[in-house]
């Protein structure tokens, strides 16, 4: 599982250019493909099996009706209508929540002749009857009369209307609702047309968006999985656009006309929808903050906290929302403050990328062009919205993923131009660590040169003194021993055969200097893999047992033991045990450790821990007395 995820960390790590490219091809490809469709949509252009439904006009409250219940439309006053605008006022919001009735006069606009007209109502909070100019029910949808029966705002229903009265200059709409809360009802997609010409073309308008909407989570969770395989870098600004991406690719799929129609929770959708507004922006200012700093830019600070605290508050509101009538008095007064920041939230980005990019900051360029676009698509939307009183869908997302992606493209840039100098600086530490090590490493060796020189002399000039036939002996040794300082301790590994051919010239001059007062046993099996190991491994151990061990030592029977053998496929293993003066009593085992490995049996751990993974030594008390110290040597890795 390791090993998987090593491949997965490398593979997202290395291929994050290609994977972006890729999905910037892609979304380029859906682009040029959707061109009929964005250009049919955003041009409005009038086909053969539509018509536009035209302007309304609104009356709060009931009109009067006869007896029968039917009414004279024609003879109502027309100043008594106003007309509807494409962002109702505060005042219209307290009528609509004021009066249970409400009246909606459409203009028919049909000029053409259609088999089996319909048109596709979206229809929440209230309930609602259409009738023609001649006071015909078309339709009727719910109670009219009984309020506990009324709708509650979050529950979105979709009903087809089917126009049995198409020369009908209007149509007057009558809606109900409970006293205190809000409603609406929207002609989705605005058109009058055959009910499967309707829906398909509900589909085709609504299916730029939704693939959009599914392109930007699909680069949330790309993003996402970039930062956490790598997440020790800590590449915070990545998660931000990541998360920003995510969220609107999600609110855009709950704010999708074809993803609400065949949903069976829009109560749900439209939840998410509020919620998501009121956090979206906390990425993107985070995010922001982070690329241009909070020196310069106060503003930025500012939104990011405002939305961050909002954000908290409105989505605990809206979660909690149960349609009260002084929850829906909160929302019409905060609605001037909601605007003036959702205005601000949109043009501040653009301006501190615009200011940004004269102070020459790199990279500031391409987040302006992205807000700019974004902006502009906005208001283009806007005002086709107004024009022909549909909703705020279609282009916007077009504005966003333009934004989308210039800052992607100038994240990767700053992303992976950030990478390359971590791993240049990566590989400069590294070969410094390699440089530094091997200087302490051969430092180490050329400071066992000398100590084992002036014991080797010593040694001779004891001989010289004492046994001089035996002196000649060992200088050759000596010699053999030098011979071996010069040609194998500058490497870094050698086959273990070649340290131990040294270490029995070595004690060979043991054996010349104590002469028979000493036992020596070396016995090594063949490994039957190569086994390889630091020089000047062994010897110093030995040296330590006749220097340290045996000096002092009232018997003068000494006996060391030299033994190596296989233990598995990858590992060799090797004791060396005197009789000496082993561990002393006098001190606790932390101090005894300490001064066991602040001597040369310290350099030799480390040596085998560098230059051989896996690899261990250790120290142990050896009964009846003396000294154990046991090697591992790891072939395996």
């Amino acid at each position: 599982m390791q090993k998987l995820y090593h491949h997965f960390q490398n593979f997202l790590g290395k291929s994050f250019p290609s994977l972006f490219i890729l999905v910037l091809a892609l979304g380029t490809l859906g682009y040029h493909f959707s061109i009929p469709f964005f250009s049919k949509y955003v041009l409005r252009t009038d086909s053969d099996k539509f018509s536009i439904i035209g302007g309304s006009s609104i009356f709060f409250g009931d009109l009067p009706s006869h007896d029968d219940g039917s009414y004279d439309f024609k003879k109502i006053d027309s100043s008594l209508w106003k007309e509807q605008d494409f962002l109702p006022s505060d005042t219209e919001l307290r009528n609509l929540a004021e009066f249970n009735y409400l009246w909606l006069r459409i203009e028919n606009n049909t000029s053409k002749t259609f088999q089996d007209p319909h048109v596709l109502i979206e229809h929440w909070g209230a309930n609602f009857q259409i009738y023609d100019q001649d006071s015909n029910l078309l339709f009727q949808y719910g109670d009219m009369d009984d309020e506990s029966k009324a709708p509650r705002p979050m529950q979105t229903e979709f009903s087809w209307f089917q126009l049995k009265s198409p020369k009908s200059p209007y149509f007057f709409v009558r809606m109900f609702h409970k006293k205190g809360s809000l409603m609406g009802i929207n002609a989705v997609t605005n058109r009058i047309g055959n009910k499967n010409d309707i829906y398909l073309e509900m589909i085709e308008t609504n299916l730029i968006p939704l693939v959009i909407a599914s392109f930007f989570l699909l680069i949330g969770i790309l993003c996402a999985s970039v930062y956490f395989v790598q997440i020790k870098k800590q590449y915070l600004i990545l998660l931000d656009f990541s998360v920003f991406s995510f969220l609107f690719g999600l609110m855009g799929l709950a704010m999708n006309d074809f993803i609400r129609y065949i949903s069976s929770d829009r109560e749900s959708l439209f939840r998410i929808t509020e919620l998501l507004s009121y956090v979206l922006y906390i990425p993107m200012y985070s995010g922001l903050r982070r690329i241009f700093g909070d020196g310069k830019w106060k503003i930025l600070s500012f939104l990011f906290y405002f939305n961050l605290i909002f954000g908290f508050f409105g989505s605990l509101f809206f979660f909690f929302f149960n349609e009260s009538d002084l929850e829906v008095r909160i929302l019409i007064n905060l609605r001037p403050l909601l605007i003036f920041f959702a205005i601000l939230n949109n043009i501040a980005p653009m301006l501190v990328s615009f200011f940004a990019w004269r102070l020459k900051i790199k990279g500031a360029l391409g987040y302006f062009i992205g807000f700019s676009l974004s902006f502009l698509f906005v208001c283009f939307e806007i005002y086709q919205a107004v024009r022909e009183q549909t909703g705020l869908e279609g282009v916007v997302y077009w504005g966003i993923l333009f934004n989308v992606f210039i800052q992607g493209l100038e994240l990767e840039r700053n992303f992976f131009a950030n990478t390359l100098k971590l791993k240049e600086f990566e590989t400069n530490l590294l070969r410094a660590e390699k440089s530094l090590k091997d200087s302490i490493l051969k430092g180490l060796q050329t400071k066992m040169n000398p100590h084992y020189l002036f014991n080797s002399l010593n040694t001779i000039h004891a001989l010289q003194q004492t046994k001089p036939e035996l002196a000649k002996d060992a200088i050759m040794s000596l010699a053999n021993n030098y011979r071996f300082f010069l040609e194998k301790t500058d490497k870094d590994l050698i086959p273990l055969e070649e340290e131990w051919i040294f270490l029995e010239d070595y004690i060979h001059m043991q054996r010349l200097r104590f002469f028979d007062s000493v036992q020596i046993e070396m016995q090594m099996e063949k490994p039957s893999f190569p086994v390889f190991i630091p020089p000047l491994t062994l010897q110093p151990i030995l040296e330590n047992a006749f220097k340290h061990g045996f000096e002092g030592k009232e018997d003068k029977s000494f006996f060391v033991s030299v033994r190596g053998k296989e233990v598995s496929k990858s590992a060799y293993s090797i004791s060396i045990i005197d009789n000496g003066k082993g561990l002393s009593s006098q001190h606790n085992s932390v101090d005894e450790d300490l001064l066991l490995w602040s001597r040369s049996l310290g350099n030799i751990k480390e040596r085998l821990q560098n230059r051989l993974p896996g690899s261990e030594i250790h120290i142990m008390r050896s009964y009846p007395s003396g000294l154990k110290v046991s090697l591992l040597l790891e072939m395996g890795q």
